[in-house]
């Protein structure tokens, strides 16, 4: 198995494809708690688990960085009207 490059996974690829895990799980959890592979309990779990770091993951969706005047002190000082 290849190992994949980290730097190119995005914060929205992490949000996608949790979310396309909680979807799956939905679906073949109740299945599998039919056929006894696992437990309400331990689904439950899991699912809850996913929805707290989705949740956790949203809430710390990075701020695009702002652009600085690197002149805009200098500018201020320049002006005459901004002296006492």
């Amino acid at each position: 198995m290849k190992h994949s490059n980290y730097n190119k996974v995005t914060y929205h690829d992490l949000i996608n494809e949790l979310e396309r895990e909680l979807l799956v799980r939905r679906k073949l959890y109740p299945k599998w708690q039919m056929v006894g592979t696992i437990t309400a309990e331990t689904a439950y779990h899991r699912i809850h688990c996913l929805e707290a770091l989705l949740t956790l993951l949203k809430r710390s969706e990075p701020k695009p960085p702002q652009q600085l005047d690197m002149f805009a002190e200098f500018q201020a000082l320049k002006d005459p009207s901004n002296h006492l």
